[in-house]
């Protein structure tokens, strides 16, 4: 992310309204670097995937901004990455033009590889 302002930010990631994966907390930096990976299972019917950009604080937190990804662009399993502009409520990018950088994959379930014990 850059251009987020100094913080303490983190990104959530959903599907469906529902949080699949949560970065942790980069203290005060005006550009977090995460470099986090997740690979999370899912079953939702959705057509977006939301990266949600907060802010916390010491009681809850604020949304900066959210991109999100069409379903209909992963289902083909084609690596979807990038610098994402963060849009905010109103689904106009922030007034500070703050960006998210992301690589994402979809893998149907078929392809994967499952050990057994």
């Amino acid at each position: 992310m850059s251009k987020a302002g100094t913080g303490d930010s983190y990104v959530t990631v959903s599907v469906a309204g529902a949080v699949i994966a949560r970065t942790f907390v980069i203290r005060n930096s005006e550009n977090p670097v995460w470099t986090q990976n997740f690979n999370v299972p899912v079953a939702h019917l959705a057509s977006e995937v939301h990266f949600v950009v907060k802010h916390n604080y010491d009681v809850g937190s604020e949304i900066i901004g959210a991109v999100g990804i069409p379903v209909e662009q992963l289902c083909s399993g084609t690596r979807v990455e990038g610098f994402f502009p963060i849009l905010n409520d109103t689904g106009k990018p922030c007034k500070d033009r703050s960006v998210l950088s992301l690589s994402i994959q979809y893998t149907p379930v078929e392809k994967v590889f499952i050990a057994m014990e």
